[in-house]
Parts: C-alpha cells; sequence; structure tokens
C-alpha cells in the first residue's frame, strides 16, 4: 500500500508532466523501488481533481434492507416467535443470512433458549411464596439473619463431563477439527458442600456411590457439624431429598439443632422454617456452586477419580468472601423476585440469551 506522500509525488508529476511513465521513471529514482501502475496513477489523480483528497475512500458496503422487507421479518417473528431463521427465510423469499441480519442488527432482537425447570404446582406456588415472605420478615427483624444461614447440597460430578454439542460452536479461518469423547457410564463422585457468606466448606467425598439417610447422617455428625459449631446461633439448610428426609436425620437434626435448622419435616419436628419442595433456584448451592464448579473443574481435564477431586477442591478453594457476598445478594434478589411472581417460577433469572 502507497504511502500518502508517495501517492502525492505522483500526483504533482502526473499534473506537470501529463506522462504516467515519465511520473514512473521519476518514482523509481525517488523512493528505489517498483512505481505504481499507470491505472493507479491516473485513478489517484482523478481523486485528486475530483474530490482534493487522497485519503481512501469509504466503499458504498452492502446495499440496506428495505424497510418494508425489515418490517415483514419483524410481522413473521411476533406472529410466531419460535419459527427458525431458515424457515422464515422461506416464507419471506429471502436468504437466511438477510432474515438473520434484520433480526440481530435492524430489530436488534436477541435469541433466547427455553429452559427447563421442574413443573410447579398451585401448592408449590404457595409453599415457595410463603417461604420467602417468612424469610424477609426474619431478615427485616434480624439485620445479621441471612449470614447466619449455612445453605448445603449434594451433586453427583463425573470424571467425563458432559458437553452439548449442539450449542458449541469454534469461530475461526480453519476448521480446528475439533472432537470431544464421550466415556459411558464414567466414574462418578458424590460430593457435599455447604456455603455460608464466608466460606465454603467442603469438598466432602462420599466413598459409597449412592448416598442414603444414614452415609448422610454420619457425614452430617462426622464432618459438617463440627465445623458448624464454632459459629454462634447458625441455621442449617437443606432441602427436601429423600436422604435429607430420613427420620434418623431428622431425629439428629431436632436434638442438635432444634428450631435452627430448615428443611423438608414432619410430625413433631422442630425446623425453623419448612423447605419449599422443588425450588433449586432458592438454594446457593443448585443455582450457583454446582454450575461454578463443573464449569471450571473440567477445564482441568480430569482423567481419573484422583484428578477430579483434586480439581474441585482447586475450584472450591478459589471462591473468595467477594464472590459469596454477591452469591447472597443474588439469594435476596431471588427471595424478592419470587415474591413478586407470587411463588412461581423467576423469569428474569431463568430466561436469558
Amino acid at each position: 500500500m502507497a504511502a500518502p506522500g508517495e501517492k502525492s509525488f505522483c500526483v504533482l508529476e502526473y499534473h506537470t508532466s501529463k506522462s504516467v511513465v515519465t511520473v514512473q521513471r521519476a518514482f523509481r529514482a525517488k523512493y528505489a523501488k517498483d512505481p505504481p501502475t499507470d491505472k493507479t496513477i491516473r485513478a489517484w489523480y482523478k481523486q485528486f481533481t475530483e474530490t482534493g483528497c487522497l485519503c481512501k475512500q469509504k466503499s458504498s458496503g452492502r446495499p440496506l434492507t428495505a424497510e418494508d422487507d425489515v418490517e415483514r421479518v419483524r410481522a413473521s417473528f411476533l406472529h410466531s416467535p419460535k419459527k427458525s431463521t431458515g424457515t422464515a427465510a422461506k416464507e419471506l423469499s429471502m436468504s437466511k443470512t438477510t432474515v438473520w441480519r434484520v433480526l440481530r442488527k435492524r430489530l436488534v432482537f436477541k435469541p433466547y433458549r427455553i429452559q427447563m425447570v421442574q413443573q410447579l404446582s398451585d401448592e408449590d406456588h404457595r409453599r415457595r411464596l410463603d417461604f420467602c415472605l417468612q424469610l424477609q420478615d426474619l431478615m427485616s427483624s434480624d439485620d445479621h439473619f441471612l449470614e447466619k444461614v449455612q445453605f448445603s447440597d449434594e451433586a453427583t460430578i463425573h470424571v467425563s463431563g458432559a458437553v452439548n454439542h449442539r450449542n458449541v460452536r469454534i469461530w475461526g479461518s480453519e476448521n480446528p477439527h475439533a472432537y470431544v469423547e464421550h466415556q459411558r457410564d464414567s466414574p462418578k463422585v458424590n460430593v457435599v458442600c455447604a456455603i455460608s457468606s464466608q466460606k465454603v466448606y467442603g469438598p466432602f467425598f462420599f466413598a459409597e456411590e449412592t448416598v442414603t439417610g444414614m452415609t448422610y447422617l454420619d457425614m452430617l455428625q462426622l464432618w459438617l457439624m463440627p465445623q458448624l459449631q464454632n459459629i454462634p446461633t447458625f441455621i442449617f439448610q437443606q432441602d427436601g431429598s429423600p436422604a435429607h428426609f430420613h427420620c434418623e436425620v431428622r431425629q439428629y437434626l431436632n436434638t442438635v439443632l432444634p428450631g435452627r435448622w430448615i428443611g423438608r419435616a414432619s410430625g413433631n419436628d422442630q425446623p425453623l422454617m419448612l423447605w419449599p419442595p422443588r425450588s433449586p433456584d432458592l438454594t446457593t448451592c443448585d443455582f450457583f456452586l454446582w454450575g461454578y464448579l463443573k464449569s471450571h473443574v473440567y477445564t482441568h481435564k480430569p482423567r481419573t477419580l484422583s484428578d477430579l477431586k483434586e480439581a474441585i477442591r482447586e475450584e472450591v478453594a478459589t471462591i473468595d468472601r467477594e464472590m459469596l457476598g454477591r452469591v447472597y445478594a443474588d439469594f435476596q434478589r431471588r427471595l424478592e423476585n419470587c415474591i413478586q411472581e407470587s411463588g412461581h417460577h423467576l423469569p428474569d433469572i431463568i430466561f436469558h440469551s
């Protein structure tokens, strides 16, 4: 690409001599390199005489889609927002690229994925709303109440992590021929953690392949509760899974934490609050911890259970107080949203592009 000074030199020489050959000889003598072609020299001269400038001109670019066509695309997707761009292109006699460009660039539409959530009954809505209102009342009467709540949960994590190949794209100038090997029935580990506003307790790995009421009780008695006993008046939370609802687990919590645990209960149990069923969107372990760990653990590319456990330990250690502060703030926002939605699903949270 010619420098601005080289262009100016060619234009001045051509204006004086009116000879392309003379310009090329002078250019070679001055700059000691091959001169521009005669077509280029004439183009520069014409541009200068017409515009008074040798700056690079903006190209006209791709012609804009007509406003009528933009409105046709808008009407099509407002009428049927779930249709594909391919279907719309056939209906409107446009290219798929044009439809996509109008949606993203002109109409500023975004593709939203449908989220899979558990079905909630009217009774579930009532229980979720009651839980959120009761918890907000406790938080209003005690500014430090939420800091006392210790959320807990367990999850199963496989050595071979699941990858959604339908939504994975690799952009580049050449095909990287990337692939992911999926191992059926890969080794797995059952892990439990507890989250407070200050730290994450764990991970604790169950030796058993299945978490039963008794193995869960052993974990509480021998590992988790001894760590939490140093926290004055802490509140323990667990969801309503079968292992948590085991009669001996509830008897243990009634004995060591009467009126200080949240979970599924019955009969003469003494929980502080009842946990609303089918509400993973209201527990920090489900809406934050497990997703965070799985998105980071597999970057370590574990090949054995030992590798997997070490990767989980390393990633848990990266969760600091600042991150937990944001998690607990998000939890409060979820309570408010749940109340606004009368216990229904939280659309502002689960529906995102």
